[in-house]
């Protein structure tokens, strides 16, 4: 349900510090970072944006080859706050390889 430009969107269950998304890549791949989208909601209340404004702010990343065993990516990632659909990429310091990233 959560991918780019998609209707469909991750949200968190408690908008606390602590929630996370998987994915799974389905196989082993070399990543270099992580793209966050805030929320696009087109609905409109006169000319003014009226959505839920869901977005990440700041986030923190592991990678893992099995799914069991983690392991952190160095840093905090800042997203920005905007949830009218716009990117914003995460790069990593170096990249990992890695089938999970959380």
């Amino acid at each position: 349900q959560s991918r780019l430009d998609s209707p469909m969107a991750w949200s968190a269950s408690y908008s606390q510090v602590g929630e996370w998304m998987q994915m799974d890549l389905g196989s082993m791949h070399s990543v270099t970072g992580v793209i966050t989208q805030g929320r696009a909601d087109d609905t409109v209340c006169d000319n003014m944006y009226c959505g839920s404004f869901q977005f990440v702010t700041k986030y923190t990343a592991e990678h893992s080859m099995d799914g069991a065993t983690w392991t952190a990516v160095p840093g905090v990632f800042v997203s920005g706050r905007s949830a009218n659909g716009m990117r914003y990429q995460g790069v990593f310091p170096e990249s990992v390889v890695a089938r999970y990233i959380r």
